[in-house]
């Protein structure tokens, strides 16, 4: 009897000894490393660009280099705005020496056009949809120019008015003409004009 009570201890205990019921992990053969969370959740952390990441770049870059034409297409036609000025202050002056525009010409409807092309344009260009910061920094650049440019056309739509004053009398040629030249306080249409050309070149 005593035999038969060891050897049954012995086979139970033996059994626990193997299955190790208060370990949950006993059976666990392979190897566990801790993971490194230490950059978990990290902002702008990635080992690599996804898919979806990669084609939405190469879509951006693609915009990228279409606003970048436009704005040198815009830049360009700026630059034919300004021609256009400049040919409105030629027959300007030529009125004031002559009391009369070269041959028929109508500044009037000339100095609108201008203005409506270099407004239509500057409105153009601030519509862009622009989030990249060297474009960014091109458009401010031509804003620049777009002030330039104004300053030009605000003195010629000034000096105009006042030639056509009292039917071109001599008082308000006088006035057009320092109207043009600008003085202490004011620039002339030169110096407008040639800060325009400036900047443009730069």
């Amino acid at each position: 009897m005593a035999s038969a009570l060891a050897a049954l201890l012995l086979v139970g205990g033996t059994t626990l000894y193997i299955t190790r019921p208060w370990d949950p992990n006993a059976y666990v053969t392979h190897t566990t490393v801790e993971a490194d969370t230490s950059m978990e959740g990290f902002p702008g952390e990635k080992g690599h660009l996804s898919s979806q990441d990669r084609i939405e770049e190469t879509r951006q870059q693609a915009i990228n280099e279409q606003l970048g034409e436009t704005l040198d297409k815009d830049k360009e036609r700026l630059s034919a705005i300004a021609d256009s000025m400049d040919a409105c202050h030629g027959d300007l002056v030529e009125y004031l020496d002559k009391g009369q525009l070269p041959d028929g010409r109508d500044l009037d409807a000339s100095m609108q056009s201008v203005g409506d092309e270099l407004s239509a344009l500057r409105e153009e260009v601030d519509k862009l949809d622009i989030k990249d910061a060297q474009l960014a920094d091109r458009r401010e650049k031509m804003h620049v120019l777009f002030e330039y440019l104004a300053g030009a056309k605000n003195v010629l739509s000034d000096a105009w008015s006042a030639a056509k004053r009292d039917n071109g009398s001599l008082a308000a040629i006088l006035e057009a003409r320092t109207a043009l030249a600008g003085g202490v306080d004011s620039r002339g249409y030169d110096e407008w004009i040639q800060l325009f050309r400036n900047a443009y070149a730069s």
